[in-house]
């Protein structure tokens, strides 16, 4: 049996015409603008995950310091705080990677149109690809634990009832 590929497959060579080259060329610089806005967003998450697990982590020992109310009284009243800390880290790490790949898009896809390199065309398709594709696992994580607390909204209500 044989494999047929659709036409825009089979063309080994795509031409871009002015109007084309200057939406792209627009729409990466505001990729890179974008991403610059995330790797801001990165720093700031990864300063307030830094204050947080710092700040549980001291809390505990001052309120025993504080408060005396016998040793290890107040031993856990800072781990939510570093539990929070944690989970601005995960974001921040998941921010830097959608940043990175949208830069390395934006960067790559900008050179490849001011020296028609299509080497570096594809290179900048490919962040683009891996960015959506984090976009999309992500989307699709957000639904199914919106999908879970439904049901289980759902439940206690029946329960309840």
């Amino acid at each position: 049996m044989e494999i047929v590929l659709p036409d825009f497959e089979n063309n080994k060579e795509l031409k871009l015409n002015a109007a084309a080259t200057e939406n792209i060329r627009q729409a990466m610089w505001w990729a890179r603008f974008m991403a610059i806005v995330g790797f801001f967003v990165t720093g700031l998450l990864m300063v307030i995950a830094l204050g947080c697990m710092v700040g549980g982590a001291s809390w505990s020992y001052a309120m025993n310091s504080l408060f005396m109310q016998g040793y290890g009284a107040y031993d856990y009243m800072g781990a939510p705080f570093v539990i929070m800390g944690v989970a601005y880290l995960i974001i921040a790490v998941i921010t830097f990677f959608q940043a990175y790949f949208l830069f390395m898009a934006g960067d790559k896809v900008r050179r490849a149109l001011a020296a028609g390199d299509d080497t570096l065309l594809a290179q900048g398709m490919m962040n683009l690809k891996r960015y959506f594709r984090l976009i999309g696992i992500l989307t699709l994580i957000g639904v199914v634990c919106m999908f879970f607390a439904l049901l289980v909204v759902v439940v206690t209500v029946i329960a309840l009832a």
